[in-house]
């Protein structure tokens, strides 16, 4: 430990500090504190046993070496160095301070070590310095113990970790048994008469539960220690201690036990108690225990003040939040829209209100057997399920209530409430409720019961508070029920209102507009910010005066309808109805205006008048056509028997073919006047475009030659046929081509082009029609309104302004539409639609598809006759006269077709035998045989058809040799009678071949598709 004389001297003139002080070093050897000497070169010459211990460095590494090579220094609360330290010893004999050191050497190298430290100036006889005596004492275990314990009391304010007593105590009670290497800790307070345990670490459940079961006023060892400063320790069977709490610390393995109190500002706070399992335990000093326990007593009551503090800021807000809770509860009836959404809204209120565990709201049916509405709010599951299972008529709660009791609140206990609903509440979890009933009108009609998993004496609620709960959600109910009224009231008005087809305007007195409905905005085609404030003369037409005076005498309710005439945003005029009812409207008086628009009912009227006028135009048409195929009949007949005389003269046979030729154009004429004119049903047919476009023209023949109008076709051959209702495509071109005549006629001449192309492929193909002129074309300001009905620009006597939106709507009726263009001549006005194409590839398809429509005027080859299927098993014979020729009988009311025919049929080979009514052909046929019967439809007294059912009934024999002859041959209810009885049609005019033809498909003879022969010229 001491350093030899050759390495502790330096000159020979600086005496050593040993040989100065010769029993220091057997001082050093006995003390307990660590004890160095250096020289005045910082070499350490004395290193005592406590010195290896406080910094694990070995005499063998310390002597001899300057003490600054040992360890690093930190001086701890002055503003010196080490260095500077030992100056002010050696000049002023001592210093004391707080040092931190951290040896770099040894079995502590790194290690912090606070140390109080004393340095003392070793002097030699002659008073010259001879070294310094360091003394050193390891305060590190009780710096960590002040640091521990002063962060005790600061525990209750770290936030997120220690806020309550029970986590102070907790932390406290680590600390105190880590710095007294205690085994057993406990830390308890007093609570009434008893105690309660704060915090226990190791304590038996024995042990804590006798000390919370003394009585503290009695127990020897409280008293021993409530005097201020007394500490009671020692071995467990020696301190006062009650007979149980010994046999049970025993029993836990504590040998020693320490006792002290815990005072603040003179009162007893707490007891802290602290045990070793060490059967000789070393107990720490009593100044130690007092500081310790003065730090948790401390603690203890700045988190007692805090908890205060905390408790009474969340009664505060507990208070602000029941109260802002019930206020909200006022308003919830208000802007609710369900009973749902009601009963769960009122639910968590009143459950916030009443700071309650669960609270269950219902409302009842009006036979008040069952609940109409439930909401459950944190409600415990037992409870819940028993509350479902319960009809409310049979709860205790609605009796009481009914019988007129009002709100209540009772505890879960034996004699207050039946044993069954203690037992469920126990199982719950809860401790009391509080029935409160829901009254409207004082009719009970729900109830609602919030349950408590406190002590009653803890929930600070009686029944005047129950009451007005009570009374604050049968308001709120009362008025859930009467803005329901009122809304209801107001949504049917508001879904009549904006759902109404009509224009709907909401007007104040003086007209001005303040709502309107979508059907407004969409009549006047205005956003509804523009219709908004509106004037009535801003929005229509009319008499301001006379209307003003009969709204003024309307009483409420009252309505009053006039025509005006409308005016939208854009400035077009519309009729109108107008009707004005006077209303109040949130006690507000108000006009309510409904617009009707009549456009489409007068273009609907017009339609239809047009459509009579189309219908009788039909019908005078079909009899006109009937009366003059009578005698074209004659005419062509007998032009062509003239042409056939072998002695006429030549120009005269050329006389008969330009009767022929005429009378067959006239006869093309009729028939295309009968196709245009007839209504029926829309069909769908393959139809050739080509020969679609020769009919229409072949109507428009005159117009064109009269307007001196050049037609050019641009029709490919190969275009596929398209799927198309005949009749109504044909009245599109018709329009399309008559406006054109009529847009360059009054030019002096033009030309109309009709083309046809094929556009698109597979299931887009399609054929795409234009008519296109050169005439004046259309007004840039006239384009907009081209489809609009009854938007013309021709004087009245010309025009309707329907065909083009007929037209329109036939176009898109076919999957196309109907589009205007400037023409691609230098002016003038094209229109071009596209129809969607069904290709036939194969022509007898097509013909087998083709519609029982007019045929399309082939002059070379007319195909006139029907051929009349022959029935199975039914005869063809041929019965002739006596020379052989084939009898034939002929009925028809018109002389000049009697003569025609007579001569016709003798010509032809046949023995004809004329009659003029039908009761006059039932005779004859009833007196032979006839290979075949001509006989017209349409005729005074019997008709062909009635004639018919008379040979069915006489001679079936000769049902299919009929044939029915008509000027009216497409006529569909002679078409339906022909295919449903098998019949043939001749149509009139007819010319010989045809009539040859006829009777010889009549008797069995070439078929349909064979031609017929000829008869001679």
């Amino acid at each position: 430990m001491r350093q030899s004389d050759a390495g502790a001297t330096g000159p020979r003139d600086e005496p050593s500090p040993l040989d100065v002080m010769p029993g220091l070093a057997d001082l050093a050897r006995v003390m307990v504190d660590a004890v160095a000497v250096t020289d005045l070169h910082r070499r350490v010459v004395l290193w005592n046993d406590a010195s290896v211990a406080l910094y694990g460095i070995a005499p063998s590494d310390a002597l001899g070496r300057p003490v600054d090579a040992l360890f690093d220094s930190t001086i701890v609360g002055q503003e010196v160095t080490p260095a500077g330290a030992r100056i002010v010893a050696l000049e002023r004999g001592t210093w004391r301070g707080r040092v931190i050191d951290r040896p770099t050497i040894g079995s502590r190298k790194g290690q912090e070590l606070v140390i109080e430290t004393a340095l003392s100036r070793i002097d030699a006889p002659d008073g010259r310095p001879a070294g310094v005596l360091s003394v050193k004492r390891d305060v590190t275990e009780g710096v960590r113990l002040e640091r521990e314990l002063a962060a005790i009391g600061s525990l209750v304010t770290a936030t997120g970790e220690a806020r309550s007593r029970e986590m102070v105590a907790a932390r406290a009670l680590g600390v105190a048994m880590t710095a007294t290497r205690a085994t057993v800790g406990v830390i308890a307070v007093p609570a009434g008469r008893s105690g309660r345990v704060l915090a226990a670490i190791d304590a038996p459940d024995t042990v804590q539960r006798l000390i919370a079961e003394i009585d503290w006023a009695e127990s020897p060892s409280i008293r021993a220690v409530t005097p201020i400063g007394r500490v009671v320790k020692g071995r467990v069977d020696r301190l006062p201690l009650s007979p149980p709490m010994r046999a049970a610390i025993l029993g836990a393995g504590v040998h020693g036990l320490l006792i002290v109190a815990l005072h603040r500002e003179g009162r007893l706070v707490g007891v802290l108690t602290l045990g070793w399992a060490h059967e000789d335990p070393v107990f720490p000093s009593d100044g130690s225990v007092l500081l310790i326990a003065a730090q948790i007593a401390r603690g203890l009551e700045d988190a007692r003040l805090v908890e205060e503090i905390v408790r009474r800021a969340e009664s505060e807000r507990a208070t602000t939040t029941r109260l802002r809770a019930l206020d909200d509860l006022t308003r919830v009836g208000g802007s609710v829209t369900t009973l749902d959404e009601l009963a769960a809204r009122s639910g968590r209120l009143i459950n916030t209100a009443l700071g309650a565990a669960g609270t269950a709201y219902g409302l009842l049916t009006p036979e008040g057997d069952a609940y109409a509405t439930t909401s459950f709010v944190d409600v415990r599951p037992p409870i819940e399920a028993w509350l479902r299972e319960q009809r409310p008529d049979v709860r205790s709660a609605f009796r009481r209530w009914r019988a007129g009791e009002g709100a209540f609140i009772e505890p879960f206990e034996v004699g207050v409430v039946p044993a069954p609903y203690v037992d469920l509440a126990r199982e719950a979890g809860v401790t009391a409720y509080a029935a409160i009933p829901i009254r409207v009108d004082d009719v009970v009609v729900g109830g609602i019961v919030a349950y408590f998993d406190r002590p009653l004496t803890e929930l600070h609620l009686d029944r005047d508070a129950l009451e007005r709960v009570a009374s604050i959600a049968s308001i709120s109910l009362a008025n859930f029920q009467l803005r329901e009224r009122l809304v209801g009231s107001e949504r049917r008005y508001r879904t009549l209102f904006e759902a109404s087809p009509d224009a709907m305007l909401v007007t104040l007195e003086d007209g001005a507009v303040v709502d309107t409905n979508a059907a407004a905005t969409r009549l006047f085609r205005a956003e509804r910010e523009w219709m908004l404030g509106r004037r009535p003369l801003e929005l229509g037409s009319f008499d301001r005066t006379a209307l003003r005076r009969q709204v003024d005498g309307l009483r409420v309710g009252e309505s009053l309808t006039v025509h005006v005439t409308g005016r939208r945003h854009d400035g077009e005029a519309f009729p109108a109805d107008l009707q004005i009812t006077r209303v109040e409207l949130g006690g507000e008086p108000r006009l309510l205006a409904r617009v009707r628009d009549l456009t489409e009912q007068e273009r609907l009227q017009a339609e239809l008048i047009q459509a009579q006028k189309m219908e009788a135009t039909g019908q005078l048409v079909s009899g006109v056509a009937h009366e003059l195929n009578n005698p074209l009949a004659a005419i062509l007949g007998f032009s062509q028997l003239i042409r056939r005389d072998p002695s006429l003269p030549e120009d005269l046979r050329h006389n008969a073919d330009l009767l022929v030729e005429e009378a067959t154009r006239t006869r093309r004429i009729v028939q295309n006047l009968l196709d245009f004119a007839r209504q029926r049903a829309p069909e769908r047919h393959p139809t050739s475009i080509g020969a679609l476009v020769d009919s229409v023209l072949a109507l428009q023949t005159y117009s064109l030659s009269r307007g001196l109008i050049k037609v050019e076709v641009d029709v490919p051959p190969d275009l596929p046929l398209v799927e198309l209702d005949r009749s109504q495509i044909q009245q599109v071109l018709v329009n399309l081509t008559h406006n054109a005549i009529y847009a360059i006629r009054e030019g002096g001449g033009g030309r109309i082009h009709i083309a046809a192309t094929r556009e698109g492929a597979d299931e887009d193909e399609r054929v795409r029609i234009t008519v296109m002129d050169d005439g004046p074309g259309v007004a840039p300001e006239h384009v907009a309104r081209l489809f609009e009905a009854f938007f013309t620009t021709k004087p009245p006597a010309d025009g309707t302004g329907l065909g083009l939106p007929v037209s329109y709507g036939i176009v898109r009726s076919h999957g196309g539409e109907l589009r205007y263009q400037p023409s691609a001549f230098e002016r003038g006005a094209a229109f071009t639609f596209d129809l969607p194409v069904r290709t036939i590839a194969d022509p007898e398809e097509a013909a087998r598809t083709a519609p029982p429509a007019p045929a399309m005027p082939v002059p070379e080859a007319p195909v006139d006759a029907v051929p009349v299927p022959v029935p199975a098993g039914a005869s063809r014979a041929a019965p002739g006269s006596p020379d052989g020729r084939p009898r034939v009988l002929v009925l028809d009311d018109e002389a000049s077709i009697r003569t025609f025919l007579d001569k016709a049929l003798r010509a032809l080979g046949y023995d004809p035998v004329m009659t003029s009514s039908g009761a006059e052909a039932i005779e004859r046929i009833g007196e032979g045989d006839f290979a075949a019967l001509l006989c017209d439809h349409q005729m005074v007294g019997l008709t062909g058809i009635d004639v018919h059912e008379a040979v069915v009934r006489t001679r079936p024999d000769l049902v299919p040799r009929y044939v029915l002859m008509s000027g009216d041959v497409l006529n569909p209810a002679i078409a339906t009678f022909a295919a449903s009885q098998q019949v043939g049609l001749l149509a009139k005019p007819f010319d010989l071949e045809t009539l040859d033809r006829t009777i010889r498909l009549a008797m069995g003879g070439p078929a349909a598709d064979e031609p017929a022969a000829s008869a001679g010229d």
